[in-house]
């Protein structure tokens, strides 16, 4: 009489051994996805406040979008903070500029065309000496149309802004300028 039990079938200790390799590759699988908590504990001196420049832009939705672009990438990060204890960064609209990329005629009649707007936008750290610029880029697309232009063209600056914000947030943080590429 052995002491030992008896012996499971072949089957059943590859499964076994299965499904341990299956559970050991989904731990790692989590363990690696690159997941990072919602909230950082940074302190104050790694946080910012982003406040307007007191000279407005006049594109007012523009000068908003730029200030949400910085927050979003900010807010991502953990770094965004009360403007009582994190630095403040002055962030200002400097200029936006639009050109025609090019035009798409079908029939000898234009269909569309292509819009590149850029945005200037400068940032500058309560406690830094000089303020430094950044551009923000996008091309789009627009109809014939001449009823929706104006507002395609509003879209594309607001958006071009954003970009700016954006590269603004990642530049203070250290990342590299996130956001670059100037398709939509």
């Amino acid at each position: 009489m052995s002491l030992r039990a008896p012996a499971a079938p072949a089957h059943q200790r590859r499964a076994g051994a299965i499904a341990t390799a299956f559970a050991f590759s989904i731990v790692l699988v989590v363990a690696s996805c690159g997941y990072t908590p919602v909230v950082v504990d940074r302190p104050p001196s790694q946080r910012f406040c982003i406040v307007e420049s007191p000279a407005a832009a006049a594109d007012a939705a523009a000068s908003a979008a730029l200030e949400a672009g910085v927050r979003t990438v900010l807010s991502r990060a953990g770094a965004l903070g009360s403007c009582e204890q994190a630095r403040r960064v002055r962030v200002a609209l400097q200029g936006i500029s639009s050109a025609t990329e090019g035009i798409l005629s079908i029939d000898g009649r234009p269909q569309a065309r292509g819009l590149r707007v850029v945005a200037t936008a400068s940032a500058q750290v309560a406690d830094d000496q000089a303020p430094w610029e950044i551009e923000g880029e996008v091309v789009i697309g627009t109809s014939s149309d001449r009823s929706t232009e104006a507002q395609v063209q509003a879209d594309g600056r607001a958006l071009a802004a954003r970009r700016a914000g954006e590269r603004i947030g990642h530049r203070l943080l250290g990342q590299s300028a996130a956001g670059t590429n100037p398709g939509p």
